[in-house]
């Protein structure tokens, strides 16, 4: 009797060899073993969020429920990917604007009033705008991403 459909993680050569046996035999990967497998690409910071998310994709009750699942957890980790990769060189050139104008700010001598609320006031609109920045960039990605499917649903 063969079997319809076989779920394990595939250690040691299992599926090549039960495909040489059954050719005919569905393979399904045991969803420990699959969230065990993305977990492991993952920084350990964003694992227990996204353990949590794999799971409610694997258990989700309808195929709607597990797609929507899906997306979520696609655009979570697409936004987190993406702000981790830009924040380096987002931070690098923030500070290095930012130390431009500190002489400025921290003059002291003749004339020196004049100076110092420009420099104050330029690295303070970097920082602040730098701060900014990271933290609304994926929000506003969020939403735009969100109406783009929301209107591409609405209109065919």
């Amino acid at each position: 009797m063969r079997p319809e459909l076989a779920i394990a993680d595939g250690a040691l050569g299992f599926w090549k060899a039960a495909g040489e046996v059954w050719p005919t035999m569905r393979e399904q990967r045991c969803w420990v073993h699959k969230t065990a497998n993305v977990l492991a690409k993952l920084p350990k910071s964003q694992q227990p969020k996204a353990k949590r998310a794999l799971q409610e994709i694997w258990m989700a009750e309808t195929k709607a429920d597990a797609e929507a699942a899906f997306d979520a957890f696609i655009e979570r980790e697409a936004i987190v990917e993406a702000s981790l990769l830009g924040f380096r060189p987002i931070i690098m050139t923030t500070i290095a604007a930012a130390l431009g104008p500190l002489p400025l700010a921290l003059a002291a001598g003749p004339g020196s009033e004049f100076y110092e609320p420009i420099g104050v006031t330029i690295t303070g609109g970097l920082l602040i705008s730098q701060l900014l920045t990271i933290y609304t960039t994926p929000v506003i990605y969020l939403c735009l991403d969100r109406l783009h499917r929301c209107s591409r649903w609405l209109l065919p």
